[in-house]
């Protein structure tokens, strides 16, 4: 767990038994500090629906998070696409998308950013991102029919392989809006790091990291 001024945030790997945990929603047992507090769960989709959260604690169809409200924690399983974490430093605004090749190629994170700004009278310039671990460029092989989804400088050939660069696309376009000293990556790769769940690696016994992100 990380700690920013008010905003807590992590990425929980193979550490715990957390998938379990998780879907019996007692992720108390992972960290104490959680016991005291609301978690919220999305139904991911690979969209770009985004929902600010009310009373409820789980949101079908969903792939992104909003809140306002303190000790409220967003929650959501990722196996090799990003987890993007936004912050207002000083304020209880947080949000949490869940953001694979389909979820980037719709803007996703863009997204999140507008809905911040528009709903919270904010300004670019008030807004951090925090870019997770997910699939690295080395590991991210593609299929030729992959390569109109996005721009060619976003692709590396190595031989006869094509490979995508998720990391770069989302930081990218995030920077296009969030001043790019707002903006931070975490290097580490999911199929790399043998501590972290990865789907491309494992296949069908892989498990599910946890992005989560709240204030107190």
């Amino acid at each position: 767990m990380k700690k920013n001024n008010n905003v807590y945030y992590g990425f929980i790997g193979k550490e715990k038994d957390n998938i379990d945990v998780f879907r019996k929603k007692k992720l108390g047992n992972i960290f104490s500090n959680f016991l005291d507090k609301k978690i919220v769960f999305m139904k991911q989709i690979h969209s770009d629906n985004i929902e600010i959260v009310d009373q409820r604690d789980e949101y079908d169809r969903t792939d992104a998070m909003i809140t306002t409200r303190k000790n409220v924690v967003l929650t959501g399983t990722f196996a090799d696409c990003a987890p993007i974490y936004f912050y207002v430093k000083n304020k209880d605004i947080v949000a949490l998308a869940h953001s694979g090749w389909r979820g980037s190629k719709l803007g996703i994170a863009i997204k999140v950013i507008d809905k911040l700004i528009s709903k919270f009278d904010l300004k670019a310039e008030d807004i951090f991102v925090i870019i997770g671990p997910c699939i690295s460029l080395d590991n991210y092989e593609v299929k030729k029919d992959f390569l109109v989804n996005f721009d060619s400088r976003y692709f590396v050939y190595i031989k006869d392989k094509i490979y995508f660069d998720l990391k770069r696309y989302n930081y990218d376009i995030i920077s296009s809006v969030i001043p790019k000293e707002n903006i931070s990556i975490d290097s580490r790769c999911t199929f790399e790091d043998e501590s972290l769940h990865s789907y491309r690696r494992d296949k069908q016994t892989s498990g599910r990291n946890i992005a989560f992100i709240y204030t107190e």
